[in-house]
This record gives C-alpha cells, structure tokens and sequence, in this order.
C-alpha cells in the first residue's frame, strides 16, 4: 500500500450544500491541487492529446461513457494525457472511473479545486459550482500545458481525438461548434429565412444584450461542450479573470453561464470547428434544411457520421423508461454504456438533471 498523501492534498468529506433558491456563492480563483501526478508531459510525444473533463457524481455515468469512447476511438498510436477536475465525486466512483480506463492508453491526474475559493457567481437548479471549473482551468492546470482538448461530460466520442488535436489553432484563442439551437448572437439579423426557423429554434439570441456590449448579430454564436484551447494564450490574455468578470457584470443575461461568457469574452477569437464535432440534440429540432439555418448540402453533412453526440438539454441517455427511449441518439449511448464493467445500481437515474 502507497504512502497516504500529506493533508493538504487530501479531499475533504462532505460535498458542497446545495444553494438556496436566490443565493450567490462567491468566487475567487481556485488554486490547484494535484491528487495524483501521471507521468510528467514533457514524456509525451507532442502528438498525444491533453484531455480535460469536469466529472461531478451526478454525470458520472456520463463522464465514464464519454472518457471510454474517447479512449477506444484513439489511434492506438498515441496515448491520452487526461486531467480530470473533480467536480464533486465519491471515492467510490474516482475509482470506478480509473478502472474503465487503459493504463497503458491514458495518464490520468486528479485535480481537486478548493470549493471554498468559490465567491460572488451566481447559483441555481441549472448554474451549478462544477459548471464555473472550465472559465478558470488555466488556473488549475500545471504550467506546462499549453493547450487542450475540453470535454462536457454529456456526451459520446465516436471520432478520433487525434484528428482534433492535430487542428491548428492559428490566431484563435479557441475552435468550438456553432451552436445548433442557438445558431447567431441574433438569429433574427442574421438569418435571411429566419421566419421559417423561428419555431424550431431553441433561442432567437444567444447574448441578450449584444447591441449594449457592441457585438455583431451576425456572429456566430458557439457552444462550449468541446473546445480545443489555446492555455497559453488564455493565461497570457487573462482570458479565465475576463470571463468572471463578464458574468459578474452580466449575470441577468447569463443564462448560460460559460457559454455566455466565452462567446461575449472571446468574440472574434473563436475558430470554427467541423460541426460533426459537437453535433447536439437541436439538430433534430428542425423538420428539414428549408427549415433550417443550413442549406441541403451542409444538412446532409451534420446528419452523416458525427465525430461527438453531444445529449445536451434535460433528456439524458441514461435515463430510464419514456425519457429515454424519446431520445433519438441514445444507440450511440447504448453502444459504449453496455462494454462498461460500471455498477448496476449506480447505472440509471429517474430525476431530471440540471440542463447543460
């Protein structure tokens, strides 16, 4: 048995106490803790892809899903460096989680944020503590990672992460998915057959208050479950510092909490990743691509071979019963949920989750 880590490297008990309704939790930047160190980055070749995910113990099903679809569809020759930022997980489930991963094809390190550096953001049923973690990784992650691939926790990786990491990033400080449901900082500017898409839109803006931040409607607006990030850069531009200020200053717009902030923070400096890599539930909201703000072409190209299923919004595809056989996706769920040697009991929830 290995030696007990020294007591400032030991997790709390206890879980954060939920909210009360109209409660703000306050925050400053967390500082890292590192719970257990996988082998140093320099002993990767730079083709190995950085790897981070916020787990918490209400998406673990999720995050077990998404980490063993990612690692069974690497190019076996290269090897993951997987950070995972504890979001709020039992013991129990941190091991379960390294038990579905190959040593041998991923290094994992835990990083454990000090939740008590949490003040002045808002909280609710949807805004939860873990969602804040990725506005603030470049202060929880070591030093010498200089970019990395974030994954939500929601989702199925059915492409090679490889190809994703070998995008080049150029000027941007990020490359993200257009939004499916919330295509334009303003989809009534910016879409010319936007009565026909009204209805099947999940939101007509993306940023409520684009005129009043002087941001352009026609913009694309992006979606912040897979991001590939530029971490030099980030911490360069004091990009993590920005974001939390912008949601301090906008809070009564910020619906979307990250997303808001990393589109109003970032505007101009997102790239435009293959919409096959984020391709989320909204797309079947649109009844055809007249109805929709893609042409016939691109539609055939979103609906073919997604590289991520992404089950945003309240219908998880580990629910159980109506709510999740409604789900049009839940086979891609289905094909890597069924190989987990994952506990039965922990395997199906019957409460709806936050949306995310």
């Amino acid at each position: 048995m290995g030696a007990r880590p020294p007591a400032s490297c030991t997790r709390r008990r206890g879980r954060l106490p939920p909210p009360r309704r109209g409660a703000a939790l306050h925050w400053r930047l967390p500082t890292c803790v590192i719970l257990k160190e996988a082998a140093p980055l320099a002993a990767h070749p730079p083709q190995d892809p950085v790897v981070v995910c916020t787990p918490n113990e209400d998406y673990a099903i999720g995050a077990a899903v998404a980490l063993y679809s990612a690692q069974r569809n690497l190019d076996p020759a290269r090897r993951m460096r997987l950070f995972l930022v504890d979001g709020g997980l039992r013991p129990g489930t941190r091991r379960q989680l390294l038990r579905i991963l190959d040593p041998d094809r991923v290094d994992v390190t835990w990083v454990d944020p000090q939740w008590h550096k949490l003040r002045d953001l808002p909280l609710s049923e949807h805004l939860l503590p873990v969602i804040y973690l990725r506005l603030v990784l470049p202060e929880l992650l070591p030093h010498e990672v200089e970019r990395f691939i974030y994954l939500d926790v929601d989702l199925v990786v059915n492409g090679d992460l490889g190809e994703l990491w070998d995008q080049e990033l150029e000027d941007y400080l990020v490359l993200a998915v257009q939004d499916f449901g919330f295509p334009y900082v303003d989809a009534e500017v910016a879409l010319e057959n936007f009565e026909a898409c009204k209805p099947h839109l999940w939101g007509v803006r993306g940023v409520e208050n684009w005129q009043e931040l002087g941001l352009d409607p026609r913009a694309k607006y992006f979606n912040a479950g897979i991001q590939l990030v530029d971490l030099a850069g980030w911490r360069r531009e004091q990009v993590g510092e920005r974001m939390l200020r912008c949601l301090h200053e906008n809070r009564e717009h910020a619906a979307l909490a990250d997303q808001y902030a990393l589109n109003v923070v970032l505007a101009g400096r997102i790239g435009a990743l293959d919409p096959r890599w984020n391709t989320t539930l909204a797309l079947f909201m649109y009844p055809s691509p007249e109805q929709s703000p893609w042409d016939a072409q691109t539609w055939e190209h979103l609906t073919s071979d997604p590289q991520v299923v992404h089950f945003v919004g309240r219908w998880k595809p580990w629910y159980w019963g109506r709510r999740r056989a409604r789900h049009p996706w839940r086979a891609h769920f289905d094909r890597y949920y069924d190989e987990l040697d994952w506990p039965l009991w922990r395997r199906w929830r019957w409460t709806l989750l936050p949306v995310t």
